[in-house]
């Protein structure tokens, strides 16, 4: 957990090496700018939690976020500045029961029919 900071900056693509991380991701509330790496989908093992809301990340969600296909409960992208299309991909979270919030955003085109 790394929230309600006033963290700056990019997200480093180093974030892929916390492959080991295996419950909870948490960067919101902090003012992170650029994109969500791809490396993302470095994060396998992540199967409960991902949040990074109310940063100021923009640009797409990686498609790479499919792989985190052991994700559980709850992925939380909302109030960014994220734009372009929801992938598909994350309908391969097969055991996702949750809370998907992508809301306040700039996102465009259909809700995939695999969510």
């Amino acid at each position: 957990f790394i929230s309600v900071n006033s963290l700056t900056g990019s997200l480093p693509t180093e974030i892929g090496k916390l492959e080991a991380t295996s419950s909870a991701f948490v960067l919101c509330d902090n003012l992170f700018t650029g994109a969500i790496p791809s490396e993302i989908g470095k994060l396998t093992k992540l199967s409960d939690v991902f949040k990074a809301q109310n940063c100021l990340l923009n640009g797409t969600l990686p498609t790479e976020i499919g792989s985190l296909d052991k994700m559980g409960y709850e992925a939380q992208f909302y109030s960014n500045r994220l734009s372009g299309l929801i992938p598909t991909q994350i309908g391969s979270w097969t055991g996702f029961t949750d809370n998907l919030k992508l809301d306040s955003n700039r996102l465009s085109g259909s809700i995939p029919t695999q969510i």
